[in-house]
């Protein structure tokens, strides 16, 4: 599998994502397809996943509590069946600000040219942060 394929495959995905298609996403993942957040844990610990979980799983959990409205490739780098990006996202947490930050992925492949991983690295301060106000929220009695 080339660059650009695996490109078009995430850009699909990043595409679906944004119009909140949870199956559209899942449609370039293989069977058994796995997602994990690299880094400090906080983003598992507020997805109550520990390690690598289940792609449609964590799908559906972003997708539920965080809107992302925009989606720009920065640079992208391929190896094998791998493929290693920077993507700035306008994401939002409900009702809070909407925000940019960046996101780096690490996608893998398999010979079909279906995902099998991806593993992601966020800005775990700022949406721990995020998740914390949006949590505070929900304590918080409406005026």
């Amino acid at each position: 599998m080339n660059k650009q394929q695996m490109l078009e495959k995430i850009d699909a995905i990043y595409d679906a994502r944004v119009r909140g298609d949870v199956p559209g996403m899942c449609a370039c993942m293989a069977e058994g397809a796995t997602f994990r957040f690299a880094g400090e844990s906080a983003m598992e610990d507020g997805f109550r996943a520990q390690d690598a979980i289940a792609f449609t799983e964590a799908v559906r959990a972003l997708d539920n509590g965080i809107a992302m409205t925009r989606v720009d490739r920065q640079n992208a780098l391929a190896e094998g069946n791998q493929l290693a990006g920077l993507w700035k996202c306008t994401v939002q947490f409900p009702g809070r600000e909407a925000f940019t930050t960046e996101i780096f992925n690490l996608w893998s492949f398999d010979d079909d040219g279906q995902i099998t991983d991806l593993t992601e690295f966020v800005d775990t301060a700022k949406l721990k942060s995020e998740m914390a106000a949006v949590a505070d929220q929900a304590k918080s009695p409406v005026a």
